[in-house]
């Protein structure tokens, strides 16, 4: 088991009431294959974003270090 602090505990559990919150919302509901595939795209375009975010945050790390 990986320990995580209490940041990322909080994360989660932030996540988990979001999740629940919507599967109360539309936990009924289906997605065509369409909307789907548009749900994975953006997440993945999100996801990508998100990475590209920690590389600029680890380069703005290492030039903070260096000077």
């Amino acid at each position: 088991m990986i320990k995580i602090d209490r940041k990322e505990h909080q994360d989660l559990v932030a996540v988990f009431d979001k999740y629940r919150q919507y599967y109360e919302a539309y936990g009924n509901q289906t997605v065509s294959e369409k909307e789907d595939e548009a749900i994975r795209n953006q997440v993945s375009e999100l996801k990508g974003k998100y990475d590209y975010y920690n590389t600029l945050l680890s380069e703005l790390q290492r030039c903070i270090n260096d000077y």
